[in-house]
């Protein structure tokens, strides 16, 4: 039962460096006002 603990303690740890933070930035990102490239003003 230790071991179960242990290995949900450290999934939950990695998931909190990674998945968490990747969710967060997803709606953050917002669509630049300026164009990219000279390609985009045509």
């Amino acid at each position: 039962m230790a071991i179960t603990v242990l290995l949900a303690l450290v999934g939950a740890f990695v998931a909190s460096l990674t998945f968490a933070p990747a969710m967060v930035a997803l709606p953050l990102r917002g669509r630049p006002n300026e164009p990219d490239s000279a390609t985009d003003l045509l």
